[in-house]
């Protein structure tokens, strides 16, 4: 018996898709094929899995991008606006100074002095 396990123990690894055992005489042959098979069936899987998560981050980003090219158009909407409003009120100014015969007036941009309330005396103590 010692000289079948000594012819094993030579053999036993020298197989690249072949994993063998012997136990109680009994010989286990396990092929490689139907490791690597499950091998891929795991990578399969998590390429499920990672399908599916690309997928909600596809979705997330589509909403993203609508969301962004909605503040887009309503900035495009706010700038026509104020376009709108600036010539309207430079019409309007024209209108208004030509009507009162004077020129426009610039805004004047120093800074505007307080001026104090003089003091109200008592004119039955003085």
């Amino acid at each position: 018996m010692s000289q079948v396990a000594a012819r094993f123990d030579q053999y036993r690894n020298g197989y690249e898709n072949i994993h063998l055992e012997r136990e109680d005489g009994i010989l286990l042959m396990t092929l490689h094929t139907i490791s690597l098979v499950h091998k891929w069936y795991e990578v399969a899987k998590g390429f499920e899995k990672s399908r599916v998560e690309l997928a909600k981050a596809q979705k997330s980003f589509d909403y993203f991008q609508n969301q962004f090219e909605n503040v887009g158009k309503s900035l495009d909407k706010a700038q026509e606006a104020f376009d709108k409003a600036t010539t309207h009120l430079k019409a309007y100014r024209g209108k208004v100074s030509a009507l009162s015969g004077q020129e426009q007036l610039e805004l004047d941009t120093s800074p505007v002095v307080e001026e104090k309330p003089l003091p109200l005396l008592d004119k039955a103590s003085a």
